[in-house]
């Protein structure tokens, strides 16, 4: 049964962004506010930074690889079950899904890529959340890809088992014209004519899938380079993080002291006032006339 593809329409409403249901701040400057209960958010209406949509279009583009892994899953097994005349079109089409969810974790491989560009005045507490974030969405790719290929692992040993299992497919490999006996009628030379072709386009597909394969591990070599680098940064982070915390510590311990220097010295300073006023006060005694 022939169905519309609206894979591709579907991905790009959930990557791009959604169309604000209100207007822009601009179009309400200079207006009278129609409620007393409107709260005017003023400069403090900021945007979320690029890599929160980054973050948001990753996990879109992996929920619909979801979808079709498992579509992809329930027709493979389909295929393998069919028999040997309405097996094609049915592998043709697990053909172009696993070519369409290839595509979809190339961009998302890219869109995770944008997660690792850092924003100008990013503090740390927003660098560890990037991270974070950037590795949760690798991880979950990586995942993906192990799926995809292990799919196409098993479809590949399914295709490759039933030519061989099958004896009129052994000798495929030799020429037709070895075929034509003349003992065969007109029939028989057309069947194995199509066995031949069918065998023809068999070897192709499993030759695109090999190069499927061979791309999906280049991306998972990626990912997994990615994920190393990311725990790196991490490591980097929680040592900078403990540092922070001995020298606040030590500093804490500073400050206390020179308190502590400090009420001495108020001490100090009383007592040689108060030494100051008695010498004061015995030099104007003795210097004060004495009466007959």
């Amino acid at each position: 049964m022939a169905t519309r593809d609206r894979f591709d329409t579907f991905l790009s409403y959930r990557v791009h962004d959604r169309v604000p249901l209100r207007p822009p701040h601009q179009e309400h400057e200079g207006l009278i506010a129609s409620n007393r209960n409107d709260i005017e958010l003023g400069p403090m209406a900021i945007t979320p930074p690029k890599w929160v949509q980054f973050f948001k279009a990753s996990n879109d583009i992996m929920d619909v690889i979801d979808v079709h892994l498992n579509d992809l899953e329930s027709r493979m097994m389909n295929a393998a079950i069919t028999t040997f005349q309405d097996s094609s079109d049915r592998a043709r089409s697990v053909e172009d899904l696993g070519q369409k969810i290839s595509s979809a974790i190339r961009d998302a491989h890219k869109v995770v890529k944008m997660l690792n560009v850092a924003e100008r005045d990013e503090t740390p507490e927003v660098t560890l959340s990037r991270t974070n974030a950037q590795k949760s969405v690798a991880l979950r790719l990586q995942e993906q890809s192990t799926k995809l290929r292990r799919l196409q692992s098993d479809f590949l040993s399914i295709l490759n088992g039933s030519t061989h299992s099958n004896n009129v497919l052994l000798e495929f490999d030799q020429d037709v014209e070895d075929y034509v006996d003349p003992g065969f009628t007109l029939e028989q030379i057309a069947a194995v004519d199509n066995h031949a072709a069918f065998v023809t386009d068999r070897v192709r597909k499993i030759n695109e899938l090999n190069q499927s394969i061979a791309s999906l591990a280049e991306i998972f070599n990626d990912l997994q380079n990615l994920v190393h680098i990311q725990g790196t940064v991490l490591d980097r982070i929680d040592y900078n993080l403990e540092n922070v915390v001995a020298h606040t510590k030590r500093a804490n311990e500073e400050v206390q002291q020179a308190s502590k220097y400090q009420k001495g010295s108020q001490k100090k300073l009383a007592i040689i006032l108060l030494i100051a006023v008695a010498i004061a006060l015995l030099l104007f005694v003795a210097a004060r006339p004495r009466g007959k």
